[in-house]
């Protein structure tokens, strides 16, 4: 059955997140095709989950009342046991309204208060998870916060708000012009060459760009309860989505920015030290992934590409680029794709990050330890 309720969790905190929050965020969630498209159908909760210096702001923005004519909203505030910094706040937060939405049978929507939504996303979103999808996946380019924001400031009408103003091509093309550095730095170059990231992506000269992904945003979940919320790192970067679909044929993906789309955005210091990590080929990226222990979840994402349309798509132009890919991401999968190697990668990188200094600092273990990296092949 489709989903008869949404409940929206949306972690902030701070003054930043605060102010991107209401001065972006909410303000695309609000355009006619998102959440008010979904509350023509379906019951809609937005749960605002913060810590209590932030409480009474969210409250009171005139934003929060808008959003209380068509759905029903609250502020929920974690104590500091449940909800620590950084990414561990981020998931305490999730859970908690992961395990508030399987109590009432409802889907649940994650997303975050930096993202910008096109008119027409979240609409989509939900109609994939209405069509059975446990699971619906979306990639977002990450923005240069410095450029972008006053560049989507001119997409506001008289009332401040985008209305129907910031579609999936308007909005494609702002991320095409305004880019941040390191996602930037991330598109292969024509000797398929290319730096190690959970994002690969290729230019489509005059078209748009391609994006490949071993990791993708979960904006969309319905829970059973055999699912184990006790997930490990975020739940677009650890096994979250694995727990929570079962089996890769229960995620929807959408491959396609025309159907839905969104930006982060992130000031231009973000991963700054990372822009002159030198590219490798296909090879040094696998061993690169076998790092992050991924699992056969991740490797069927990669099969799939992302198009982000900045006009009509002509099959002509974007074959080459996509084959191209597909050849890279079919090396990196074959390579990947083997249970043992799997399985003994984790266990490395588990006993490298817990043990690895204290016992490098012996000659005969950094001996063994060379060893097994070139029995399992990670040497690049």
């Amino acid at each position: 059955m489709p989903p008869s309720a949404y409940r929206l969790i949306l972690p902030v905190w701070g003054d930043a997140y605060r102010r991107a929050l209401l001065r972006y965020c909410l303000p695309s969630l609000l355009a006619p095709g998102n959440l008010p498209a979904v509350a023509a159908r379906a019951g809609v909760l937005v749960q605002l989950c913060t810590k209590e210096a932030d409480r009474q702001a969210l409250e009171t923005a005139d934003l929060a009342r808008r959003l209380r004519s068509f759905a029903r909203a609250e502020v929920v505030t974690l104590s500091s046991e449940e909800g620590r910094e950084g990414y561990d706040y981020f998931s305490a937060c999730y859970r908690d309204g992961l395990e508030r939405a399987r109590e009432r049978g409802e889907a649940a929507l994650l997303l975050t208060a930096d993202q910008i939504w096109a008119d027409g996303s979240i609409s989509a979103v939900c109609a994939r998870a209405e069509a059975g999808a446990r699971v619906v996946l979306v990639a977002g380019p990450r923005l240069l916060e410095e450029t972008a924001l006053p560049a989507l400031d001119a997409f506001r009408g008289p009332d401040g708000e985008f209305a129907d103003r910031l579609g999936p091509r308007a909005l494609a093309a702002l991320a095409w012009e305004h880019l941040h550095p390191w996602d930037r730095s991330l598109f292969w170059d024509e000797s398929d060459r290319g730096r190690p990231a959970s994002f690969q992506f290729r230019e489509v000269p005059g078209e748009g760009f391609l994006m490949h992904c071993l990791h993708l945003h979960p904006a969309c979940v319905r829970l059973d309860e055999s699912v184990d919320l006790d997930f490990r790192h975020t739940v677009d970067g650890g096994d979250f989505v694995e727990r929570a679909a079962g089996r890769p044929e229960a995620c929807h993906m959408i491959r396609c920015s025309d159907e839905a789309m969104y930006c982060s955005t992130a000031p231009r210091g973000q991963s700054a030290h990372l822009i002159d990590e030198p590219k490798g080929d296909w090879l040094r990226y696998a061993n690169w992934a076998l790092s992050l222990g991924v699992s056969r979840m991740n490797l069927s994402f990669l099969r799939q590409g992302v198009r982000f349309l900045l006009k009509d798509f002509e099959a002509e132009k974007w074959a080459p680029v996509e084959a191209r890919a597909a050849e890279v991401c079919a090396r990196v999968r074959a390579r990947l794709a083997r249970p043992h190697l799997l399985l003994y990668s984790r266990a490395y990188f588990a006993l490298d990050r817990r043990f690895g200094r204290r016992l490098r600092s012996h000659a005969g273990v950094v001996r063994l330890w060379k060893m097994i990296r070139r029995a399992m092949g990670l040497g690049y």
